[in-house]
């Protein structure tokens, strides 16, 4: 191979090459920006009593809910006629009576927002944090808990 191919075949990688090292160092720096620490703060499936079914965010499938499993934003829960669902929730505790359809709608360090579109949801707060809010969304109304204490929702 002569030195001017050799030269010619250098500018060629050198045209292709930084261009490729550029868009990996962004994609990398990208990468860096969206992946964001984790919360604190997850639901835990305590007990189920009964089939309970769950479908977790992003999925339309439903499968058997699994003891201890965590939940988050976006997962969602179903009892069947006679089951019973209790969920801990850092200072709170969610029970779900047969027949109810839950899911967090946003479940953070801060923020537990919640979605019970049919049946029966018990919420108990032990105590809540200076910046925490609690929410409890219905089909008809959206209920804010400000203090701490025992509320039930059908």
């Amino acid at each position: 191979m002569s030195t001017a191919a050799i030269g010619q075949l250098g500018r060629v990688a050198r045209a292709w090459l930084l261009p490729a090292l550029a868009m990996l160092a962004c994609a990398a720096a990208f990468a860096q920006e969206v992946v964001a620490d984790p919360p604190g703060r997850v639901a835990r499936l305590s007990h189920i009593d009964g089939e309970v079914v769950m479908a977790p965010a992003g999925t339309g499938e439903w499968a058997e809910a699994l003891l201890n499993r965590p939940l988050t934003t976006g997962d969602r829960l179903w009892t069947e006629s006679g089951a019973r669902a209790e969920l801990q929730i850092g200072s709170a505790a969610a029970y779900l009576d047969e027949r109810t359809s839950f899911g967090f709608v946003e479940l953070d360090d801060d923020v537990m927002q919640m979605s019970l579109t049919e049946g029966t949801l018990t919420v108990r707060v032990r105590r809540l944090g200076e910046k925490e809010t609690i929410q409890i969304e219905t089909p008809n109304v959206a209920v804010a808990l400000r203090e701490p204490g025992e509320y039930h929702i059908e």
